[in-house]
């Protein structure tokens, strides 16, 4: 078998979204994804502020050029990084791209516990193997569009690991969007995540006004969002957006 289009793998590092911010992990960045976050139906991209924070795993010219590891050397490569986490994320791009079943379960077998963390477009049977989905569905400002009851079947065929959902806040709109979302997925923990400008080296001052922004602006709109963590993006507080951390 062929290997994996590994961008980055990293560690230990923390945790910089999600319910687990803060968990000391290692990383594991997949090539490709499905998606475009910022790009238009005409192929121009957004000026005013964020795409994806992670386009050298999404740009096919970017993706050709990270080394193909095996289910082996990734397991080696992690052993060889200091030791200390039990958590190993998959990331991407869309890690659902991959038939990762067999680096799970190799993964298992050395003690770790995988998460994964997805936009729910992508459905595989190994998915319900891992111990955390963190699913990350795109609002408005990305300008991506899923399909008729895409999300819906992803979410209804998770019957194994743990499950919440993150949605990044840009703008407003995506505000009254996560509110129609949050709706729609009852009981399952959700979080809203700031979204940073990732081509500012530093991001930390910007980062922190968004995340006084998004709420007030949710304590002015009412109580629809008023229960719900809204966080920041801890590896961009510690270590601006350096690569690798």
């Amino acid at each position: 078998m062929s290997g994996f289009p590994i961008v980055e793998l990293f560690g230990p590092t923390l945790q910089g979204e999600g319910q687990d911010i803060g968990m000391p992990c290692y990383f594991i960045r997949f090539g490709g994804c499905d998606f475009r976050c910022g790009q238009r139906d005409d192929g121009t991209w957004r000026s005013d502020g964020w795409v994806c924070d992670s386009l050298h795993a999404v740009l096919p010219e970017e993706v050709r050029l990270a080394p193909k590891l095996s289910v082996d050397e990734i397991i080696n490569s992690l052993v060889e990084l200091t030791p200390g986490p039990d958590w190993v994320v998959f990331s991407g791009g869309n890690p659902l791209l991959h038939e990762l079943g067999d680096l799970v379960e190799a993964l298992h077998d050395n003690h770790y516990k995988v998460a994964v963390e997805t936009q729910g477009t992508i459905w595989k049977e190994w998915l319900n193997d891992v111990d955390l989905v963190t699913v990350s569905p795109k609002p408005p400002s990305t300008f991506q569009k899923y399909g008729a009851g895409t999300i819906d079947t992803f979410m209804k065929r998770l019957n194994g690991p743990r499950v919440v959902v993150k949605v990044v806040i840009w703008d407003e709109d995506d505000i009254k969007w996560a509110e129609w979302f949050r709706d729609w997925v009852p009981g399952v923990p959700f979080y809203l995540s700031v979204c940073n400008d990732w081509h500012k080296p530093d991001g930390s001052d910007e980062l922190l006004g968004r995340l006084k922004w998004i709420h007030e602006t949710i304590v002015a709109r009412g109580a629809k969002l008023g229960d719900v963590p809204i966080l920041p993006q801890l590896h961009v507080l510690l270590w601006g957006n350096s690569r690798g951390r």
